[in-house]
């Protein structure tokens, strides 16, 4: 019978220590699936921050720091596929600096598939806005605290007024719809790594 307790305690310990030690390997994997998401997002991080710093002059106008402290921040959240941070940058804008933020990004990102326009437009419901277009998505950001839109080349911010009968026509903006973006720059990013590699510059 006390055979039995012992050999029935051993088992107990046993089943603990394992379960613990899974629990610790679960921890380590999901760790380090985050710490190799966050390499990634580092690595296009510093590609798209190489990328605005060769950007020296806007409209024949020096990019100033605090241009290109935002052109930044908008990257770093297309990267994350963090829209809050994107609204949030956009939103410290003014209509002047956004312009000239827009058409400096659109300098740097393009050719990695990542077309950034502004949109000044008031009319109509209309509010000015940053446009972050990647593959057949439009994510619309504007500058006035309003809501995120989604749409496509063809489709502009619209907001109805408060009080009017208009119905909205694009629909509200969610993280995912920034993924075509964040993708491109992923390949943009290690397709230039891979030619550094093939350099001899890693």
């Amino acid at each position: 019978m006390g055979h039995d307790k012992v050999e029935h305690k051993e088992e107990v310990r046993e089943r603990t220590e394992a379960k613990g030690e899974f629990h610790e390997k679960a921890a380590e994997d999901a760790h380090g699936k985050d710490a190799f998401k966050s390499v990634q997002t580092e690595k296009i991080e510093t590609f798209t921050d190489g990328k605005i710093d060769k950007v020296e002059k806007i409209d024949g106008k020096p990019v100033t720091a605090k241009e290109r402290e935002a052109m930044k921040d908008i990257a770093h959240a297309i990267a994350e596929g963090n829209l809050d941070k994107l609204a949030k940058v956009v939103d410290n804008l003014d209509e002047k600096t956004a312009k000239r933020v827009a058409e400096g990004l659109n300098k740097a990102m393009g050719e990695s598939g990542v077309h950034v326009h502004y949109d000044g437009n008031k009319g109509d419901g209309m509010h000015p806005a940053i446009e972050v277009i990647a593959g057949d998505k439009k994510v619309m950001v504007p500058l006035d605290g309003g809501g995120v839109q989604v749409g496509n080349e063809q489709t502009f911010y619209q907001r109805p007024e408060r009080g009017s009968h208009e119905v909205q026509v694009n629909p509200n903006a969610k993280a995912s719809d920034l993924k075509d973006a964040c993708k491109a720059l992923k390949d943009a990013q290690q397709k230039d790594e891979k030619k550094k590699q093939a350099a001899g510059l890693y």
